[in-house]
């Protein structure tokens, strides 16, 4: 994973939202170039807006794992692991290279979760982190 470890409590957290639904979202983000961390969990309340609002910053990128509630097209109630990554393409020029690992390391960092059958998203503009857009996602099942 380009050098970039995971740290245990990143799959340990994972799979306690994806069993034990302990927490709405979990943000991750690489910590001194070498370690993937858990940074935050919130609570069972929260919204993908809240997640929105309160954790993307236009200026950090962050992985993040969201217990996404839905309706189908059909309008059945529907719930999926997504497994997101925000690297905004408006980063200033000295976080480039934070761009670059983030980018290279997301599809390592869902494998090292264990993360089959999670729909993955990668957003760099807040039109890709709108409900509706996750929502077309979770029903394309990508």
């Amino acid at each position: 994973m380009a050098g970039i470890a995971v740290d245990d409590e990143c799959v340990v957290a994972f799979n306690e939202l994806k069993t034990k639904k302990s927490c709405r979202y979990i943000t991750y983000q690489i910590v001194d170039n070498t370690t993937v961390k858990v940074v935050n969990k919130g609570s069972r309340e929260k919204s993908w807006d809240d997640f929105v609002a309160d954790e993307l910053k236009e200026n950090q990128p962050l992985y993040a794992v969201f217990d996404f509630d839905f309706k189908n097209d059909e309008g059945s109630d529907r719930n999926k692991i997504v497994v997101f990554s925000w690297i905004p393409d408006n980063l200033p020029v000295k976080m480039m290279a934070q761009k670059m690992i983030y980018a290279s390391t997301k599809e390592s960092f869902v494998q090292k979760l264990g993360g089959g059958g999670v729909v993955s998203i990668a957003a760099n503009d807040k039109g890709q982190t709108t409900t509706q857009y996750i929502t077309d996602k979770c029903n394309k099942g990508r």
